[in-house]
Protein backbone atom coordinates (compact mmCIF):
# COMPACT_ATOMS: atom_id res chain seq x y z
CA UNK A 1 0.00 0.00 0.00
CA UNK A 2 1.59 2.93 -0.99
CA UNK A 3 0.19 5.35 1.99
CA UNK A 4 2.47 3.55 4.14
CA UNK A 5 5.10 5.70 2.96
CA UNK A 6 4.95 9.14 2.54
CA UNK A 7 7.12 12.46 1.64
CA UNK A 8 6.15 15.92 1.49
CA UNK A 9 7.56 19.31 1.32
CA UNK A 10 6.68 22.55 3.32
CA UNK A 11 6.24 24.94 1.10
CA UNK A 12 6.98 28.12 3.01
CA UNK A 13 9.76 26.35 4.86
CA UNK A 14 11.28 23.85 1.94
CA UNK A 15 11.29 21.50 4.93
CA UNK A 16 10.29 17.87 4.19
CA UNK A 17 8.44 15.21 6.38
CA UNK A 18 8.59 11.56 6.16
CA UNK A 19 7.71 8.62 7.74
CA UNK A 20 11.36 8.92 9.40
CA UNK A 21 11.11 12.65 10.58
CA UNK A 22 7.61 12.36 12.25
CA UNK A 23 8.66 9.01 14.11
CA UNK A 24 10.20 9.87 17.85
CA UNK A 25 13.84 10.56 17.99
CA UNK A 26 14.50 7.51 20.09
CA UNK A 27 12.95 5.18 18.16
CA UNK A 28 15.33 6.32 14.98
CA UNK A 29 18.25 4.01 16.71
CA UNK A 30 16.31 1.10 15.53
CA UNK A 31 15.78 1.95 12.09
CA UNK A 32 18.74 0.79 9.35
CA UNK A 33 19.97 0.89 5.95
CA UNK A 34 21.18 -2.29 3.96
CA UNK A 35 21.72 -3.80 7.84
CA UNK A 36 23.52 -0.75 8.91
CA UNK A 37 22.21 1.70 12.20
CA UNK A 38 21.63 5.34 11.94
CA UNK A 39 23.59 8.09 13.85
CA UNK A 40 22.66 11.68 13.60
CA UNK A 41 24.96 14.90 12.50
CA UNK A 42 23.50 17.66 14.35
CA UNK A 43 24.13 21.58 14.34
CA UNK A 44 24.34 23.10 17.73
CA UNK A 45 21.72 25.27 19.00
CA UNK A 46 20.72 25.12 15.17
CA UNK A 47 18.32 27.96 15.26
CA UNK A 48 19.75 30.58 17.28
CA UNK A 49 23.22 29.85 15.58
CA UNK A 50 21.54 30.95 11.96
CA UNK A 51 20.03 33.68 13.99
CA UNK A 52 23.23 34.96 15.54
CA UNK A 53 25.18 34.53 12.12
CA UNK A 54 22.35 36.92 10.50
CA UNK A 55 22.67 39.50 12.86
CA UNK A 56 27.13 39.27 12.55
CA UNK A 57 26.80 39.55 9.39
CA UNK A 58 24.60 42.41 8.97
CA UNK A 59 26.65 45.71 9.12
CA UNK A 60 23.29 47.55 10.98
CA UNK A 61 24.06 45.19 13.60
CA UNK A 62 27.75 43.65 13.95
CA UNK A 63 29.12 46.40 15.88
CA UNK A 64 27.04 46.46 18.80
CA UNK A 65 28.65 44.87 21.70
CA UNK A 66 25.53 42.62 22.84
CA UNK A 67 25.48 41.24 19.11
CA UNK A 68 28.63 40.13 19.50
CA UNK A 69 28.09 38.96 23.07
CA UNK A 70 25.68 36.89 21.92
CA UNK A 71 27.45 35.53 18.81
CA UNK A 72 30.37 34.50 20.78
CA UNK A 73 28.56 32.11 23.57
CA UNK A 74 25.87 30.91 20.73
CA UNK A 75 29.37 29.75 19.08
CA UNK A 76 31.11 28.61 21.81
CA UNK A 77 33.60 31.56 21.95
CA UNK A 78 32.82 32.42 25.22
CA UNK A 79 34.32 31.18 28.42
CA UNK A 80 32.02 31.09 31.52
CA UNK A 81 33.83 33.00 34.62
CA UNK A 82 32.10 31.31 37.13
CA UNK A 83 32.62 27.32 35.84
CA UNK A 84 35.98 28.32 33.41
CA UNK A 85 34.43 25.98 30.82
CA UNK A 86 31.90 27.18 27.42
CA UNK A 87 29.04 29.55 28.53
CA UNK A 88 26.03 27.82 27.14
CA UNK A 89 23.46 29.65 26.46
CA UNK A 90 20.69 27.86 27.86
CA UNK A 91 22.45 28.33 31.65
CA UNK A 92 23.60 31.35 31.12
CA UNK A 93 20.11 32.47 30.42
CA UNK A 94 19.59 30.72 33.87
CA UNK A 95 21.78 32.75 35.93
CA UNK A 96 20.76 36.45 34.37
CA UNK A 97 17.48 35.54 35.08
CA UNK A 98 17.46 34.67 38.82
CA UNK A 99 14.97 31.33 37.23
CA UNK A 100 17.39 28.83 39.33
CA UNK A 101 14.66 26.35 39.22
CA UNK A 102 14.90 25.59 35.70
CA UNK A 103 16.32 22.77 34.53
CA UNK A 104 18.65 22.95 31.24
CA UNK A 105 15.62 21.52 28.75
CA UNK A 106 13.39 24.02 30.75
CA UNK A 107 15.72 26.66 29.65
CA UNK A 108 15.61 25.71 26.52
CA UNK A 109 11.57 25.37 25.70
CA UNK A 110 11.86 29.86 27.65
CA UNK A 111 13.75 30.69 25.33
CA UNK A 112 12.54 29.53 22.06
CA UNK A 113 9.66 31.58 23.67
CA UNK A 114 11.82 34.66 23.52
CA UNK A 115 12.72 33.79 19.72
CA UNK A 116 9.02 32.53 18.52
CA UNK A 117 6.21 33.67 21.15
CA UNK A 118 3.86 36.78 19.72
CA UNK A 119 5.86 40.14 20.97
CA UNK A 120 3.13 40.80 23.23
CA UNK A 121 3.09 37.19 24.36
CA UNK A 122 4.68 36.37 27.59
CA UNK A 123 7.93 34.31 28.08
CA UNK A 124 9.82 34.00 31.56
CA UNK A 125 13.46 34.85 30.01
CA UNK A 126 12.25 38.28 27.63
CA UNK A 127 13.13 40.68 30.52
CA UNK A 128 16.20 39.57 31.49
CA UNK A 129 17.18 39.01 27.26
CA UNK A 130 16.18 42.41 26.54
CA UNK A 131 18.51 43.62 29.06
CA UNK A 132 21.84 41.08 28.48
CA UNK A 133 21.12 41.35 24.44
CA UNK A 134 18.83 44.50 23.67
CA UNK A 135 19.89 45.01 20.45
CA UNK A 136 19.02 40.97 19.42
CA UNK A 137 15.91 41.15 20.68
CA UNK A 138 14.84 44.80 19.15
CA UNK A 139 15.58 42.54 16.08
CA UNK A 140 13.80 39.57 16.74
CA UNK A 141 10.60 41.66 17.73
CA UNK A 142 10.94 43.78 14.30
CA UNK A 143 10.88 40.44 12.73
CA UNK A 144 7.92 39.41 14.26
CA UNK A 145 6.50 42.85 14.23
CA UNK A 146 3.39 41.91 11.53
CA UNK A 147 3.63 37.77 11.34
CA UNK A 148 5.04 36.33 14.37
CA UNK A 149 6.07 32.88 13.21
CA UNK A 150 8.11 35.10 10.67
CA UNK A 151 11.06 34.27 12.33
CA UNK A 152 10.60 30.61 13.05
CA UNK A 153 9.73 30.25 8.84
CA UNK A 154 12.81 32.21 8.41
CA UNK A 155 15.12 30.41 10.28
CA UNK A 156 13.73 27.14 9.58
CA UNK A 157 14.10 27.61 5.91
CA UNK A 158 17.99 27.95 6.37
CA UNK A 159 18.37 24.92 7.96
CA UNK A 160 16.27 23.41 4.58
CA UNK A 161 18.85 25.04 2.27
CA UNK A 162 22.21 23.90 4.47
CA UNK A 163 20.84 20.19 5.03
CA UNK A 164 18.18 18.65 2.51
CA UNK A 165 20.67 19.27 -1.03
CA UNK A 166 23.33 17.04 1.41
CA UNK A 167 20.67 14.80 2.31
CA UNK A 168 19.41 14.64 -1.51
CA UNK A 169 22.88 14.08 -3.14
CA UNK A 170 23.61 11.53 -0.58
CA UNK A 171 20.57 9.56 -0.06
CA UNK A 172 22.02 6.54 -1.90
CA UNK A 173 24.39 6.67 1.19
CA UNK A 174 21.94 5.96 3.37
CA UNK A 175 21.67 9.76 4.42
CA UNK A 176 18.67 11.58 5.41
CA UNK A 177 17.54 15.03 6.55
CA UNK A 178 15.67 15.37 9.69
CA UNK A 179 15.29 19.25 9.79
CA UNK A 180 18.12 20.33 11.24
CA UNK A 181 20.26 17.83 11.53
CA UNK A 182 21.40 14.51 8.65
CA UNK A 183 21.14 11.18 9.79
CA UNK A 184 23.50 8.55 8.17
CA UNK A 185 24.56 5.08 8.05
CA UNK A 186 27.76 4.48 10.81
CA UNK A 187 30.24 3.67 7.89
CA UNK A 188 29.42 7.06 6.28
CA UNK A 189 29.17 9.74 8.69
CA UNK A 190 32.67 11.00 8.66
CA UNK A 191 32.32 11.11 4.63
CA UNK A 192 28.67 12.94 4.81
CA UNK A 193 30.36 15.15 8.16
CA UNK A 194 32.86 16.33 5.37
CA UNK A 195 30.19 17.49 2.80
CA UNK A 196 28.32 19.17 5.51
CA UNK A 197 31.12 20.83 6.64
CA UNK A 198 32.11 22.17 2.77
CA UNK A 199 27.67 22.85 2.42
CA UNK A 200 28.16 25.51 5.67
CA UNK A 201 31.23 27.08 3.73
CA UNK A 202 29.81 27.45 0.47
CA UNK A 203 26.97 29.06 2.38
CA UNK A 204 29.63 31.86 3.90
CA UNK A 205 29.17 30.10 7.48
CA UNK A 206 31.57 30.29 9.96
CA UNK A 207 32.00 29.05 13.94
CA UNK A 208 29.61 26.32 13.71
CA UNK A 209 29.58 23.37 15.63
CA UNK A 210 28.31 20.00 13.89
CA UNK A 211 28.17 16.99 16.23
Amino acid sequence: DDKLIFVTEDEKTIRLFSNFTCIKSELRQFCSYKGESFVSIDLKTSQPYLLAHDLIKNPDYNNESDVRHFYDIITGKETDIITGKETDIYEYLIRVSGLHHLTRDEAKVEFMKVLYSKNRGYADFKPAFDIEFTTVYEYIKAVKRKQHNKLALKLQKKESMIFIPVATEYCNLGCLSVHDSLYVIESKKDFILEKLKQRFKKLGYKDFDLR
